[in-house]
């Protein structure tokens, strides 16, 4: 994207103040030219039981917003859950939630952010949390990644 302005004093105008306009100036197309506006998705849908792993192909550095939403079940009642790792590491958040109903099949969500990604193959995997959580094939995993591309 380019942008091309000229900033010219009208005849009656302060010429005083038309330095500090072009420093704003600069400054605004600097911010333009070094961002970029790449943004793209890749999703996909996993069967059941944990732990799985699928890997993610990311197309250029990037910040990414991570849905993952995910059931599973547990035979007590306590809180479960399944947490998530992107390259072996543990993401902040994990889908969580008290189970009062002994062998149902529960579905929860999370979203996480994961900033400075560099481009190429990564792993995304899901894994047991808290509780004594269980899985089987009539489980599903859908996820999705956003792509906010950096410089």
């Amino acid at each position: 994207m380019a942008i091309n302005l000229t900033l010219q004093a009208a005849p009656a105008f302060d010429r005083s103040i038309v330095p500090a306009f072009q420093v704003n100036f600069n400054r605004i197309r600097d911010a333009l030219l070094h961002a970029s506006m790449q943004t793209s998705f890749v999703n996909g849908l996993v069967n059941g039981g944990w732990p799985q792993t699928v890997n993610v192909n990311v197309p250029y550095k990037c910040d990414i917003l991570l849905w993952c939403e995910i059931s599973f079940w547990d035979a007590n009642l306590e809180m479960v859950g399944v947490k998530f790792k992107w390259d072996g590491v543990d993401l902040s958040w994990y889908a969580d939630q008290y189970n009062n109903i002994a062998n149902v099949h529960l579905t929860d969500s999370v979203i996480n952010e994961i900033r400075g990604v560099a481009a190429g193959s990564h792993t995304l995997q899901a894994i047991q949390g808290s509780g004594t959580v269980s899985s089987d094939g009539n489980d599903r995993w859908r996820w999705c990644a956003v792509f906010f591309e950096v410089v």
